[in-house]
C-alpha cells in the first residue's frame, strides 16, 4: 500500500497530465483498480515507465489483478532499465528477499546503488543496511553511515533511527550519545516504534542526558501503544517498580501479557514471575494475621525469660547473634538491588518484616512450649513441634532470598 501510494505522489508532480494516465489515477484513487489497470496497460506496453511501474506494483500487491511477484518484477525491471530510481529500488526489494527473483544480494545492491545515487532516500537507506550487514557487500559500518545520513537528512526516519544506533553503540564512528538522542528523537517524533524505545532507555539510563523515568516512561507508552513488545515489557517493569510511574502491578502485569502474548520471550518470563509472586503466602495474609503474630511472639520470648526452664541471657543472646546472620544477608541483598536502580516491592517489604521478625521472636516461643510439653511427658506427637521453628527458617530464606536476586 505504502508503495503504492509513493508512486501516485510521484506521478503527480513528475508527469504531464495525460488522459488516460490521469482516468487511471482517478480510478485507482477511488480504489477502482480493474479501471486503473485498463488505463495503465496500454501506456506501459508503449515503454512508459510510470505506467510500468504502477502495473508492478499492482501485481505486487495483488490490486484489481492477481498478486504475481514474478509478474511484478518484470514491470518493474523495464521500467528500473529506463532509469527510474523508485523501479530500481522495488526490483533491489524483490531480490534482497527473493520475491520474484532468486534471493541474490549483490543484485540487489546493484539496484539500490542505482536508485540511491539519485538521491532516493528508501535505496540509501536500504544499501545502508547492506553494508551494515555485510550482506551483498564488504561490511563497512562508515559506508553504512554515510547512506544512512543521506537517508535521514531528507527525513526518512528508518535511516535517522539507524543513524541513532550507530551513534549510541559506537560502529565506525566514536560514540556520541548526544548525537544518537537527536536522531533518535526525529525518528521518533514520526512515530518510529523502535525509535521511541530506544530513547526511552536513554532516559532510563541517562545516557547523554539527565536520567529521567517520567520522559522514559512516556515514550515507551508511545510504542508499546503502538504494539511494540519491547516498549511494553519495559513499560510493565516501570510500573513493576513504581520508576516514573505509580507503582502498580495489574498495569504491570497487563503490559507484560500485551508483549508475552506476541511470543516475546523476556515478557513471559517476568509474567511467570508476577503469577508466582501473587501466589506466595506473604501477600495473602491479612494485616491482622501479621499483628496476632508479632503479639504473640514478644509474649512468648517475655514469658520464656521468665520460666524455669527458659533460656538464660547469655543462651539467648547467642540465639540472637545467629538469627541476625540470615536478616543481615536479606538486608545486604536489598540494599544491592536499591543502589543497582531497582526498587523493593511491597510484598517483598511485607514478606521480609514478617518472617524477619516472625522468625527472630517466636523461636524461643516454640522452643520453650516443645520444652514444657517434653518434661510433662503428656504427648509425644507433640515433641514434633520443635521442627517448626526450623521449618519456619526454611519457609523464611525461600520466600525472602528469591526476591532480592531475581533481577
Amino acid at each position: 500500500m505504502k508503495r503504492i501510494a509513493v508512486a501516485a505522489v510521484m506521478i503527480l508532480f513528475a508527469l504531464p497530465v495525460w488522459a488516460d494516465f490521469q482516468d487511471g489515477l482517478d480510478a485507482f484513487e477511488r480504489g477502482d483498480y480493474e479501471t486503473a489497470f485498463r488505463e495503465w496497460q496500454p501506456l506501459a506496453e508503449q515503454g512508459d515507465a510510470y505506467a510500468q511501474i504502477n502495473l508492478g506494483l499492482m501485481h505486487d500487491n495483488g490490486y484489481g489483478v492477481p498478486q504475481d511477484y514474478a509478474e511484478a518484477v518484470k514491470w518493474y525491471r523495464l521500467a528500473a532499465d529506463q532509469g527510474l530510481a523508485e523501479a530500481q529500488h522495488n526490483l533491489g526489494v524483490g531480490y534482497e528477499h527473493g520475491t520474484g527473483v532468486p534471493q541474490d544480494y549483490a543484485e540487489a545492491a546493484k539496484w539500490y546503488r542505482l536508485a540511491a545515487e539519485q538521491g532516493y532516500a528508501l535505496a540509501q537507506h536500504n544499501l545502508g543496511v547492506l553494508y551494515t550487514n555485510g550482506t551483498g557487500v564488504p561490511q563497512d559500518h562508515a559506508e553504512a553511515m554515510r547512506w544512512f545520513r543521506l537517508a535521514a537528512d531528507q527525513g526518512f526516519a528508518n535511516a535517522q533511527h539507524n543513524l541513532g544506533v550507530i551513534y549510541a553503540n559506537g560502529t565506525g564512528t566514536p560514540q556520541d550519545y548526544a548525537e544518537a538522542m537527536k536522531w533518535f528523537r526525529l525518528a521518533a517524533d514520526q512515530g518510529v516504534a523502535i525509535a521511541q524505545t530506544n530513547l526511552g532507555i536513554m532516559y532510563r539510563k541517562g545516557e547523554g542526558i539527565p536520567q529521567d523515568y517520567t520522559e522514559a516512561a512516556k515514550w515507551y507508552r508511545l510504542a508499546a501503544d503502538q504494539g511494540f513488545a519491547i516498549a511494553q515489557t519495559a513499560l510493565g517493569l516501570m510500573y513493576e517498580d513504581g520508576t516514573g510511574v505509580p507503582q502498580d502491578y495489574a498495569e504491570a502485569v497487563k503490559w507484560y501479557r500485551l508483549a508475552a502474548d506476541q511470543g516475546f520471550a523476556d515478557a513471559q518470563t517476568k509474567l511467570d514471575s508476577m503469577h508466582r509472586m501473587e501466589n506466595r503466602p506473604a501477600k495473602i495474609f491479612p494485616n491482622f494475621f501479621i499483628l496476632a503474630a508479632l503479639v504473640l511472639a514478644v509474649t512468648g520470648v517475655v514469658k520464656n525469660l521468665r520460666a524455669d526452664h527458659a533460656y538464660n541471657r547469655r543462651q539467648f543472646l547467642v540465639f540472637i547473634s545467629l538469627s541476625l546472620l540470615p536478616i543481615l544477608a536479606v538486608v545486604i541483598a536489598d540494599l544491592y538491588r536499591l543502589m543497582s536502580g531497582s526498587k523493593l516491592e511491597h510484598a517483598d517489604q511485607l514478606m521480609h518484616a514478617t518472617y524477619v521478625y516472625f522468625g527472630l521472636l517466636a523461636y524461643p516461643f516454640f522452643q520453650r512450649v516443645c520444652w514444657r510439653v517434653n518434661d510433662s511427658g503428656s504427648s509425644r506427637f507433640l515433641s514434633w513441634l520443635s521442627l517448626l521453628p526450623y521449618l519456619n527458617l526454611l519457609v523464611f530464606l525461600y520466600l525472602c532470598f528469591p526476591p532480592t536476586i531475581r533481577r
